[in-house]
Formats: C-alpha cells, sequence, structure tokens
C-alpha cells in the first residue's frame, strides 16, 4: 500500500497527472478499453476530501487472504483475466483456498467493483 499512498497522497495534492491516470488505467480497467477517457475526466473531477476518503475506505478494509479458507458458506468469486492489481499468483492461492466457492474468471474484463 505505500506506493499507492504516495500516489493517492500526489494525486490530492496535485491533481491527477496523465501518468498516474495512465497507472489508474491499467490497474482499474485494463489496457486499452475504450471507455477509458471518459473514467480519466471523471478522475480528474474528485475533490481531493473525496478521494482521501475513498482511499482510506479501501485500503482501510480487512484483508481476508489468510483467512479465506476458514469460510464455510458458499461464496461467489468473479475475477476478470486481465485484473492488473492482483498477481497471479495471488489469484492461485485465493483459489486453491476458498473451498465452498464458485470461481468465475470473467473473459477480457479488468479489475471488478470492490
Amino acid at each position: 500500500m505505500p506506493g499507492y499512498t504516495v500516489m493517492v497522497e500526489s494525486w490530492a495534492r496535485n491533481g491527477l497527472s496523465p501518468e498516474t491516470a495512465d497507472v489508474l488505467e491499467h490497474i482499474i480497467l485494463g489496457d486499452g478499453w475504450s471507455g477509458a477517457a471518459e473514467w480519466k475526466a471523471k478522475w480528474q473531477q474528485v475533490r481531493p476530501h473525496n478521494l482521501l476518503q475513498c482511499f482510506a475506505t479501501l485500503g482501510g478494509r480487512d484483508d481476508i487472504s489468510e483467512r479465506i479458507a476458514s469460510i464455510q458458506v458458499p461464496a461467489l468469486v468473479i475475477h476478470g483475466d486481465r485484473d492488473n492489481a492482483i498477481s497471479l499468483d495471488a489469484r492461485g492461492r485465493w483459489r486453491r483456498r476458498c473451498r465452498m466457492r464458485s470461481w468465475w474468471s470473467l473473459p477480457a474484463a479488468a479489475m471488478p467493483p470492490t
């Protein structure tokens, strides 16, 4: 998270740079998605206090990756096969640890909304 923290703090302080917008596109939307320009325009409009609150909310949530095997109820896991935020190794570990689950890999999809 330290790298993300630096990126978000710089964005909040200085506005969204084209380089940061490109990094976000890669991580969240996937490379080459036709709707990326619209999202970049929306990101440009985000107010610093809203940006920092969103980041605090997403970054501060519980990491359940080590406890995922203890889930004893059916779970549906949806993952885009072009999700650049979670490594292939991490995806494989999560999939092996999930006992009662259905795992869907969405072709040509980037990061699903969290």
